[in-house]
């Protein structure tokens, strides 16, 4: 039964949880725990590897870290997460110590059931195989039936290179499927699920799952020769037919690569005017920009681990500790795993964790022929995965790490030659369900809970967005009440109180999710736009300036502060509201301001500033500074609206789409256009004047556009 679990866990991981939220999270999570509860119930006992004690002080470092982190709450999520994974191990270790009583590379024991680790392979192929036709799916009816060759597919996860990041995984075991199977049903099927995994690859315009893809197939292919006489006849010619037909589909499934080299092309900008703009443009963000966005952010990661090296800031912490430290644009992850868990959690857990891969290698390289047949794609998929974690940061999702945890499990019995033994055994108390059932209860709570406080917050937010306010504020504080560790429930529950004209419910929601996640940024903006709101113009300054110690490039904190300066009035205060537009400038012409993860991206808020500081400039009859700042703010946000036709999907599927937003960014741009075509009359220049007024025209024709279809 306990088996049965795991594999419906490890069917459901990839499926459910590809993404951050922890609904589906916590439904793995419980058939986890459900599956090693029913284990440790059985009279064997648990087994014991060097990978697994490495993995046990990894997982200790992480509870270790709820002492210093800076935000509990999502400590808290993130170890019952881990501990969760260690779980999964266990069973997947339990599972690949039994004995073979055919041979370790026959396909079923001797009560002709496939063993433990083969039905454990097959479970996370076909996962691999349901999200491959759910991505092509997708990258067939956005990149071939809408005509998006820029289109790269996602899948079922957050970003396509977290859906690459589990091909790795997937598609080597699928190999090793594909050149053991004997049947020629199933020797059809494994090939067109490789064929179509390998597509699927490609479709993600993943660069580094792409020059990952021949590592995987290097590492595959010394364990398969290795095997020797076990290797079935015929299986250089089925290899040979699958690589004829991976060339067929590589260059229609490439597209996005070579879109991605090629760039979208920028702004169509009045001649004279384009070089207004900072930053890259064109291919360039495509390109050079993505590097150069991962080199930074390491560095950024490194002065965290420099200021925390013992127990970092805490598991799961780093979007709201790494913001002190940034060096390039916003980003949520350190774009590479190894240092993101030291950055969390010390020097102490990379360690473990470098300890657990450097074993789980050792066992393999160990191994004979002798070996399962899976051991290639097993290999193979530990190393591609290992390899893409160095730019990435898979590790941190579900839908990878259990998979991921699973196969470390798996190496376990190969590494002893010829002569298949267990590991040695963990003998556990006779009331150890009891001792067990702590811990599981624990984690799988914390994730449950989580996960509902999720659901009530997404229902929330719907209504919303419906205009049901009433409905809206019950489902936003039973997720307060379900999570009372997240801060962004409360930030969630301050903004619809704050609808319903409760400004001092608000406040006191906000002031709790300040002291729970002091670090972030966001409730800063909204308790200092309610305090500025209510008279109190001090307090919020002092909420502003206290938020940007810790987000010193946060440009919504910077742009609130230059405004209520600006509110001032007066010499005084219109010249500490120009240093403060001028600071929000510096930023965008730092790297933190021009490179970013998603380079086509651009802030609005730096185009405001320059906007501000123009309409200042004029009323202070400084015409040469109003028409330069002008011009800069008007181009910025005429590439902005041309960028955002196509960044318009991405910002409706993650939830950053405002209507009212872009409406009014629109209704700036045109003001803007006008004022620059009035100018540009008085001086004579008709061709950028027509120009101008071109630009406005399109503006405002985009603004009814959106008003009409919202």
């Amino acid at each position: 039964m306990w088996e049965a679990l795991l594999y419906l866990a490890l069917l459901m991981a990839p499926v459910l949880a590809g993404g951050l939220s922890s609904v589906s999270i916590a439904l793995v999570a419980a058939l986890v725990w459900a599956a090693f509860l029913l284990r440790a119930r059985q009279p064997e006992s648990l087994p014991r590897t060097a990978t697994g004690i490495c993995l046990l002080g990894f997982v200790g470092l992480s509870v270790a870290s709820l002492v210093v982190s800076v935000y509990v709450g999502a400590t808290l999520e993130a170890v019952a997460g881990y501990a969760t994974w260690l779980a999964a191990f266990v069973l997947a270790a339990d599972l690949s110590r039994k004995l073979f009583p055919k041979g370790p590379s026959a396909l079923r024991d001797g009560a002709g059931r496939p063993p433990g680790g083969q039905r454990a392979v097959a479970s996370l192929v076909a996962a691999g195989a349901v999200v491959t036709v759910i991505g092509l799916q997708q990258y067939l009816a956005t990149a071939v039936v809408l005509g998006d060759p820029y289109w790269r597919t996602f899948s079922v996860f957050d970003s396509p290179n977290l859906f690459a990041s589990f091909l790795l995984i997937t598609l080597p075991l699928a190999l090793s499927a594909y050149v053991s199977v004997r049947e020629r049903g199933l020797i059809l099927l494994c090939g067109l699920i490789c064929l179509l995994m390998f597509a699927a690859l490609l479709t993600t315009g993943s660069r580094g799952g792409l020059y990952c893809l021949p590592l995987a197939g290097l590492v595959w292919l010394g364990f398969w020769l290795r095997r020797g006489a076990e290797r079935p006849p015929g299986w250089v010619w089925r290899l040979g037919a699958l690589g004829l037909l991976c060339l067929v589909v590589a260059w229609p499934a490439s597209q996005p690569f070579r879109a991605r080299a090629q760039g979208r092309g920028s702004a169509p900008l009045p001649a004279g005017l384009s070089r207004k703009l900072s930053g890259p443009r064109g291919a360039q963000m495509e390109t050079g920009e993505s590097n150069r966005f991962r080199a930074l952010t390491w560095q950024g990661t490194l002065d965290m681990i420099r200021a925390r090296p013992v127990l970092g800031f805490g598991a799961g912490t780093f979007e709201v500790a790494y913001p002190r430290y940034a060096k390039a644009g916003f980003t949520r992850r350190a774009h590479q795993s190894y240092l993101e868990y030291a950055a969390e959690m010390g020097v102490g857990a990379l360690g473990f964790w470098l300890a657990a891969l450097v074993a789980a290698a050792w066992a393999l390289l160990r191994g004979r022929g002798t070996d399962p047949w899976w051991t290639p794609g097993l290999a193979a998929a530990l190393a591609a995965s290992a390899a893409h974690n160095l730019v990435d940061w898979s590790w941190s999702v579900a839908g990878v790490a259990l998979p991921y945890w699973v196969l470390l499990g798996l190496v376990l019995p190969i590494r002893s030659g010829s002569r298949q033994t267990e590991a040695a055994p963990v003998q556990l108390p006779r009331r150890r369900v009891a001792i067990l059932a702590v811990p599981a209860a624990l984690c799988a709570g914390v994730l449950v809970l989580a996960s509902a406080a999720r659901w009530q917050s997404d229902i929330a937010t719907a209504r919303a967005s419906a205009g049901d306010l009433s409905e809206a504020l019950a489902a936003a504080e039973a997720a307060a009440a379900l999570a009372p560790w997240r801060a962004d429930h409360r930030a969630d529950l301050a903004r619809i109180q704050e609808a319903l004209g409760n400004p001092g419910g608000a406040m006191r929601s906000l002031e709790a999710a300040i002291r729970l996640a002091p670090t972030a940024g966001r409730p800063a903006t909204q308790l200092a736009r309610l305090r500025h709101a209510q008279g109190d113009q001090a307090g919020a300054l002092a909420i502003l300036d206290r938020a940007l110690q810790d987000n010193p490039h946060y440009t919504e904190l910077l742009w609130q502060r230059a405004e209520l300066l600006r509110e001032q009035g007066g010499p005084q205060g219109s010249e500490a509201a120009r240093a403060a537009y001028r600071r929000l400038v510096a930023v965008e012409e730092s790297p933190v301001g021009q490179v970013r993860a998603l380079g086509e991206e651009r802030d609005p808020r730096f185009a405001l500033a320059h906007a501000a500081l123009g309409w200042m400039a004029w009323e202070a009859q400084d015409r040469e500074t109003a028409r330069r700042e002008l011009e800069r703010a008007a181009c910025a946000l005429a590439e902005r609206r041309f960028v955002s036709r196509w960044l318009q999907e991405v910002y409706r599927a993650t939830g950053r789409w405002d209507p009212a937003r872009e409406s009014d960014l629109l209704r700036r741009e045109a003001e803007i256009w006008a004022w620059l075509a009035n100018q540009f009359m008085r001086d004579g220049d008709r061709s950028l004047a027509e120009a101008a007024r071109k630009q406005e025209r399109q503006a405002r024709e985009e603004m009814e556009k959106l008003q009409k279809l919202e």
